[in-house]
């Protein structure tokens, strides 16, 4: 029993993750590591034992000599009151006799104390020296030192107990009383080499004690290398020739094994799991995205080695962002759970369903041409179109926008055949959803989509180094009335890396389709108040500042808050604001946009319906939209002297405005004559080339100078 508890003792320090990771890495280290863990509660005794025994030794060494001084001390003392003693026993006997105190009976008194102190001396080993205190006159001298040493040592040691003096080559101990009735000091000496013998046998008993506890820590170490050291050698050995260790015979070692061999089994479920879960979706149980683009390298290599066509399917589930805002995103878990198992059943045993991201999924279907895999795509589409997910007492259905692309050679990478099959994913969506857009080498769609996302990253730059370059058109008034208003709309370009002016046909499309638009807007905002405080300050004048509004800016919440923080910021008027927002973009959002006219016409902002006409059911909103200007669309505008239709659209627009109480504008002015023809219809103001050419808001040489100096 003792055994089975000092084996649990030991092995339990074995840490199971530690001495697997050893077993795998390096099994020497596993020896080293099991030797420091199953000796770590002996270690401590070991050392105990070697400082008890050296502890031992040096207190041994200090407690003979302390013993010896000890000793000499005594012996001194005992001397000195038994020589005080006789002395005043011979006094006190010569008085008793009858002595008187003449001279000569003093003399006779003195040598008498003097012949017993000799004889003291002589029997005890002793030597003495006598003398008179005041003018240290030698009485007696019984001593092979010379008197001066003996009288100059003990005089500068006179603190002392005791004094040690050297002569010779020995050791001498001299101690001293006065004996106060003739006033003499007596100094007795002790040889020390009648000490030694004393001090030796102490200190061999303390060497022998610690020598003993010294060869007991030996033994220890010795008997437990020969106990632990074999059995771990026998564990190592075998986890080397075999992998897992396999030891039998004393029982603690036998506990040891197993409790490594179950380790290492643990480990290496756990790296199971750990494997597993690194390439898999927790959630529905599919590869996730790194996996998939691992095992589509794997693909793209036996392309080289094998020569093999595969096909890749992009995947993004439409309308599931409704399941989640309605029934939360716990019920979208469950949605993908449910449609996933579906999916999976339409696939070959050796096709690769993956989850890429949240309603993302990958196909990678091996060895299938274009037509094979076309067919799999539609199986896919048709049953994700008609599966149908029911949740408190809730249907819902949802579709599939599928991207396909299948390679048959290496020409392409990885990221360019993600990049490529994504694309198509969205383009498929872009033309309506629940469909298939299938990839071909000229696909000019795909190239157009890839070529906007390049723009992209060149918008950004352009926001980020300051390259955004805003122009201004002036908005001329055609009646009298109006002479002294200063009208313009604020124009954006871009200056690409070289400094080259760009229109805004060549940035805005990507803008507009990759989310950029509201990050423009408020930089224009921004920038074009900047210009109105800085500029538009005669007092005579009536500045307006028109200001365009994409769709999506109209749409974003924070619109409203930033503009009056601007307009906080730059000090400037309401009333000199007017922000243009198309047709197609407040009719897309009208609650919307009706809100943001009546929230900024409060603090006195205006609005203007810009390309007006060009919509099925203009003149329908115009009666909800509360605006101050119609911009008349261009295509009518330019070509009304010639079309007496669009001339008639001009006039209409321009005459329903007016009974509103709305001003118009005409676009695409491109000569006198129009203009002239606009002011007999009692338009207020036009706009185009044969008005004024757009301008650079500031000096478009000093910023192109800035930015690249």
């Amino acid at each position: 029993m003792a055994k089975r508890e000092e084996g649990n003792r030991c092995t339990a320090r074995i840490d199971d993750s530690q001495t697997c990771m050893a077993i795998e890495k390096n099994p020497t280290t596993l020896a080293s590591s099991l030797y420091f863990r199953i000796l770590a509660p002996v270690i401590p005794i070991i050392m105990l034992m070697v400082i008890l025994g050296g502890t031992v030794f040096s207190f041994g060494l200090r407690t003979v000599s302390h013993y010896a001084n000890e000793r000499i001390l005594d012996d001194l003392e005992r001397s000195s009151r038994e020589l005080y003693n006789i002395c005043d026993t011979v006094l006190q006997t010569l008085l008793l006799d009858g002595f008187a105190d003449t001279e000569a009976e003093i003399r006779v008194r003195k040598g008498n104390v003097l012949g017993k102190i000799e004889e003291y001396a002589h029997a005890h080993s002793l030597q003495v020296l006598v003398l008179e205190s005041k003018r240290n006159k030698i009485l007696l001298q019984q001593t092979v030192l010379p008197p001066q040493k003996i009288i100059a040592d003990t005089e500068a040691e006179s603190d002392r107990p005791f004094v040690k003096i050297g002569y010779e080559d020995v050791d001498y101990y001299a101690h001293q009383f006065n004996f106060e009735l003739w006033d003499w000091r007596i100094i007795i000496l002790r040889d020390g080499r009648a000490y030694e013998a004393f001090a030796s046998t102490i200190r061999q008993g303390y060497i022998a004690i610690g020598l003993i506890l010294m060869i007991i820590s030996v033994i220890l170490v010795l008997y437990f290398r020969r106990v632990i050291h074999k059995p771990v050698r026998t564990i190592i050995a075998s986890i080397q020739a075999n992998g897992m260790p396999n030891y039998k015979g004393i029982y603690e070692f036998e506990f040891l094994s197993n409790v490594i061999r179950e380790a290492k089994q643990k480990e290496q479920e756990k790296q199971i799991e750990i494997s597993y879960q690194a390439s898999h979706d927790e959630l529905t149980g599919l590869i996730n995205r790194r996996e998939f683009e691992r095992c589509l390298q794997s693909a793209l290599h036996d392309i080289r080695t094998q020569h093999g066509t595969h096909t890749i399917l992009y995947m993004d589930l439409d309308q599931f962002k409704i399941v989640n805002d309605t029934c939360g995103h716990h019920a979208g878990d469950i949605l993908l759970q449910q449609l996933t198992r579906v999916l999976k059943e339409k696939l070959r045993q050796n096709d690769i369903l993956a989850r890429l991201g949240g309603d993302e999924f990958g196909v990678l279907l091996r060895n299938c041409p274009a037509e094979p895999a076309l067919n799999v795509a539609e199986s896919l589409r048709q049953t994700a179109s008609e599966f149908r997910f029911a949740w408190n007492d809730k249907l819902f259905s949802v579709g599939v926008s599928i991207g396909l692309l299948t390679f048959s050679d290496d020409e392409l990478s990885l990221n360019e055949i993600l990049s490529i099959v994504d694309g198509a994913c969205y383009l498929a969506k872009e033309k309506g959803r629940n469909r298939i857009h299938v990839c071909h080498p000229d696909d000019g769609e795909l190239s157009e989509r890839k070529s906007q996302m390049g723009w992209v990253a060149k918008i950004s730059n352009a926001l980020e180094e300051n390259r955004m370059v805003l122009f201004k058109q002036t908005i001329a008034p055609l009646q009298l009335s109006q002479q002294k208003i200063i009208h313009f709309e604020v124009l954006l370009r871009m200056l690409d890396e070289e400094g080259k002016l760009l229109p805004p046909s060549f940035f805005l499309p990507a803008a507009e389709r990759y989310n950029l638009m509201t990050r423009i807007d408020f930089w224009v905002i921004k920038t074009a108040f900047s210009y109105y405080r800085d500029f538009c300050t005669d007092p005579a004048v009536a500045y307006t500042c028109s200001i365009n509004l994409s769709g999506a800016t109209v749409g974003d919440e924070r619109l409203i808050a930033y503009i009056r923080e601007q307009f906080q910021a730059y000090g400037i008027s309401p009333a000199g604001i007017c922000f243009e927002i198309t047709e197609t973009a407040a009719i897309a959002n009208l609650d919307r946009a009706v809100t943001l006219m009546q929230d900024l016409q409060q603090i006195g902002c205006r609005f203007a319906l810009d390309d007006f006409g060009s919509g099925m059911s203009s003149f329908g909103y115009l009666k909800k939209l509360p605006i101050n200007y119609i911009k008349i669309d261009g295509s009518f505008v330019k070509d009304m002297l010639h079309d007496r239709i669009d001339r008639a659209m001009v006039e209409a627009i321009n005459n329903i405005g007016h009974v509103m109480g709305i001003q118009t504008i005409a676009e695409f002015v491109e000569d006198e004559k129009t203009m002239i023809a606009l002011q007999e219809m009692n338009v207020n103001f036009a706009q185009g080339y044969g008005i004024g050419k757009p301008e650079p808001l500031y000096n478009l040489p000093e910023q192109m100078m800035e930015m690249h100096g």
